[in-house]
């Protein structure tokens, strides 16, 4: 969708279509774990029982968490855009077609997110779209009408060295400026506040991706599956819990490594 290679709307499938039969779905929150009573209170106040429990309710995406970007997303003509949100994710391509020159600045926060690749992956994206359009030159980023920057909260590309030293070496030979622990914390107008070596750097922009930052969902938190880090305490050979033997969890809710 962010590459306008879908539309969002063919993507979409009623939840019940997706759900077999012989499941018996509950559509509504989860307000609290209660492990010691193998029991779960609904967000309606129905309480359920089980015998395993399996937690997977991956984490919570914050767009709050950088001021002023809620914002920017809700103006229709603001040149910013957030693959992360449903609302959000076909701005990015629009955005991507309707700008011929100036500043680009894709943003990765640091800390956990979703997918820590796809901040870079729109990136690539937008930069073969302006090649083929004839708006960007890897090998003459100077003299391109566009240019492209990649602002990330993280000191390297990515946090795998591996993979870190390969997209290192193609954003070096695409011509990316590299903005490295520079975390995005404000957004007004076109400008861009990153908080950078304990200090404030602000760029101005003519198109933003922002990705937002993420966590834990409150209710996994504050429970007692949860290690010091907020994420479910399980082993990461079984995904079991390591004190409820009855309690397993996997994906991005869980203490796994990423």
């Amino acid at each position: 969708m962010g590459g306008g290679l879908k539309d969002k709307t063919s993507l979409r499938r009623p939840l019940s279509s997706l759900i077999d039969p012989k499941l018996r779905l509950y559509n509504t929150s989860l307000a609290s774990f209660s492990p010691d009573t193998n029991s779960v209170v609904l967000g309606t106040g129905d309480t359920l029982t089980y015998d395993q429990l399996v937690v997977a309710p991956g984490v919570k995406v914050d767009f709050s968490s950088i001021k002023g970007l809620s914002e920017a997303l809700a103006e229709p003509a603001a040149p910013v855009s957030s693959i992360y949100g449903y609302d959000t994710c076909d701005r990015a391509y629009r955005t991507i077609q309707s700008l011929t020159s100036g500043q680009a600045i894709f943003t990765q926060p640091a800390g956990v997110i979703k997918c820590a690749g796809a901040p870079q992956k729109i990136m690539w994206l937008a930069l073969d779209y302006w090649r083929k359009a004839g708006l960007y030159d890897p090998s003459n980023p100077e003299r391109s009408p566009i240019s492209i920057a990649f602002a990330t909260g993280l000191p390297t590309m990515f946090g795998v060295p591996k993979y870190s030293a390969a997209l290192e070496k193609l954003r070096q030979e695409r011509g990316v400026d590299g903005l490295f622990a520079h975390d995005l914390v404000e957004v007004h107008g076109d400008t861009a506040t990153f908080s950078a070596g304990g200090q404030q750097v602000t760029r101005r922009f003519d198109l933003l991706h922002a990705t937002p930052k993420m966590g834990p969902h409150a209710f996994v938190k504050t429970s007692p599956l949860a290690n010091d880090a907020g994420y479910v305490d399980v082993d990461g050979a079984t995904l079991r819990h390591k004190k409820w033997a009855n309690v397993w969890s996997a994906g991005d809710a869980s203490s796994l490594p990423g």
